[in-house]
């Protein structure tokens, strides 16, 4: 870092980002092959119900795996911009399929991060070619589906996934399987709630109560969580945590991402877990690494 601090801090962007390609790899072959899928969910940790239909990655359940799917896309989107490489965004566009198959919520940090990389000018960047070479590997990869599920089980798998993705925006009135998000969304808001009235000390720091026959909420919801198990001042302080971070960062991915969580509070809770966390603190550590060698350089001359 002291003889090229640039090069090295790129080199440390990019190592990570080919780390992060194994889940949507593995995410990927978990829906294309169902024995795979099988193995894996018998094998490793998994929280929540397994259902053949739906991958989760690297990742613990299908919920987390399609919104960890979604911080990857956006920091793909954020390399593309920052190394001036459209393969990086590609590599983000090639997610979208897998969310459907995963949890739409990952869209989130998708779009935001989509439009990041537009804002930035990244769309100049790719050109017809590019953008036919996106289409060749995404023929490519469905002519391997094909060889492996000749059954066309993994067609049937995205048709459903789109359904649900058109019945989301209001689009197809019927009954969608595997997780219609008309009935999440119902349920969803169904299960928005806050402390009891009575209870001004819960309001101010909670319970503690965030599992068990005490708690006093039944939602994923991460701004209902916080209420009933923190209060006001402990979910204050869960987000000054977060601006803190983006504030001593300083760096536009951080931002991207404290946004995404912020967004995503209102579906789950994400917080210091779920390998979310963990990916945003190696970016502010790269950050903080990238600002310190700027500093040397500068005070060196």
């Amino acid at each position: 870092m002291r003889n090229n601090p640039d090069i090295s801090i790129n080199a440390a962007h990019k190592t990570l980002a080919a780390v992060l390609s194994l889940h949507p790899l593995i995410l990927f072959l978990q829906v294309v092959i169902p024995s795979f899928n099988e193995w894996w969910a018998a094998s490793f940790l998994a929280t929540g119900a397994f259902n053949i239909e739906r991958g989760r990655g690297l990742s613990p359940g299908t919920s987390a795996g399609g919104q960890i799917l979604g911080f990857i896309s956006l920091y793909y989107f954020y390399l593309s911009s920052r190394l001036d490489n459209p393969r990086y965004a590609l590599a983000a566009l090639l997610t979208l399929p897998l969310y459907p198959l995963s949890a739409l919520a990952g869209l989130a940090p998708f779009t935001i991060g989509f439009l990041y990389w537009t804002y930035s000018g990244g769309l100049r960047l790719v050109p017809f070619t590019k953008w036919a070479v996106g289409l060749l590997v995404v023929m490519a990869f469905t002519c391997f589906a094909y060889f492996i599920d000749p059954d066309n089980l993994l067609f049937q798998r995205l048709q459903q996934g789109l359904l649900r993705v058109f019945a989301g925006l209001g689009f197809y009135d019927s009954q969608v399987l595997h997780g219609d998000p008309r009935a999440s969304q119902q349920s969803l808001l169904g299960s928005y709630s806050t402390p009891p009235l009575d209870r001004p000390g819960q309001w101010l720091f909670g319970n503690a109560q965030e599992y068990g026959p005490d708690k006093t909420f039944s939602s994923d919801a991460g701004f209902v969580r916080f209420l009933h198990v923190y209060g006001i001042t402990g979910t204050a302080l869960a987000f000054f945590v977060i601006a803190w971070f983006v504030y001593t960062g300083k760096s536009i991915l951080l931002f991207l991402f404290a946004l995404s969580f912020f967004v995503l509070q209102y579906k789950n809770h994400m917080l210091f877990g779920r390998i979310s966390f963990d990916l945003f603190f190696l970016w502010w550590t790269l950050s903080i690494l990238e600002r310190n060698a700027y500093n040397h350089r500068s005070s060196s001359h």
